[in-house]
């Protein structure tokens, strides 16, 4: 079985073309194949299908096998992976888990328009925690430096069944995510950072676009804010090709 791994900001993921269904799908097959000591190695598996609602269908699982909504870096590097596979630049309509998104690919960019994000909830606790969904749910935590990231994005994320973003507001945004379905930190988070750029605007008057900050680099989120509503998002990355190669019978697939 050919594989590709691409990643966005250090979110790293395994593409496979199944357009003929040739793939064996599994939990523990996709857990295998994304272990970091025994497999290739992963935050993600993603798949490219037919779709009869658009010009391809993304199934994304997590490395604990648990199949995911939406990915905003996943769906840059599909992309890339589109183009890489031939096709021409374009803007691609891609059918997701619960919704169709479209992705602009160009050899010199690619921005994803995301649908508007709903949901959008306020908790005041021991922390100010807003959610919302920007496709995948998400929780977006303003903080200090020092905050303990992996006590309180635990928590954070199995209380609300979402990812956790936190936020340090300064001369730059930056962001770091717990992300369901790793259960850890990811080095980015496409869907992440159009959550957290749609609160900014919400609660701290952020214009588009806004350039955040990941551990493994940049993403910018442009959009329009209409009172309290949030339009026309778009998240825009550099998703890059890693290596490519075929699974060996070591990996139990």
């Amino acid at each position: 079985m050919h594989f590709s791994k691409y990643q966005a900001t250090g979110n790293d993921f395994i593409l496979i073309d199944n357009r003929i269904e040739t793939f064996p799908l599994s939990v523990s097959k996709i857990r295998s194949l994304c272990h970091r000591k025994f497999g290739v190695g992963a935050d993600g598996l993603i798949f490219l299908d037919k779709s009869e609602n658009a010009d391809f269908s993304m199934r994304i699982f997590n490395s604990d096998g648990s199949e995911a909504e939406s990915c905003g870096n996943g769906l840059l590097c599909f992309g890339k992976f589109i183009l890489d596979l031939g096709f021409p630049e374009r803007n691609y309509s891609v059918e997701l888990l619960k919704e169709v998104v479209s992705i602009d690919c160009k050899s010199d960019g690619f921005s994803i328009q995301l649908n508007d994000p709903q949901k959008i909830q306020h908790f005041s606790v021991e922390k100010e925690i807003y959610l919302i969904d920007t496709g995948v749910p998400h929780a977006v935590v303003f903080v200090d430096s020092d905050c303990d990231f992996m006590r309180d994005g635990k928590r954070i994320r199995e209380k609300y069944n979402a990812n956790v973003n936190f936020v340090t507001l300064g001369e730059k945004l930056y962001v770091r995510t717990f992300e369901r379905g790793v259960e850890g930190e990811t080095f980015g988070c496409g869907t992440g950072a159009a959550a957290a750029a749609s609160i900014l605007a919400l609660v701290k008057n952020q214009v588009s676009p806004v350039r955040l900050y990941f551990p493994g680099g940049e993403l910018i989120v442009s959009f329009q804010k209409e009172g309290t509503s949030i339009c026309n998002l778009t998240l825009i990355g550099s998703p890059s090709f890693v290596y490519s190669g075929h699974m060996g019978a070591s990996i139990q697939v």
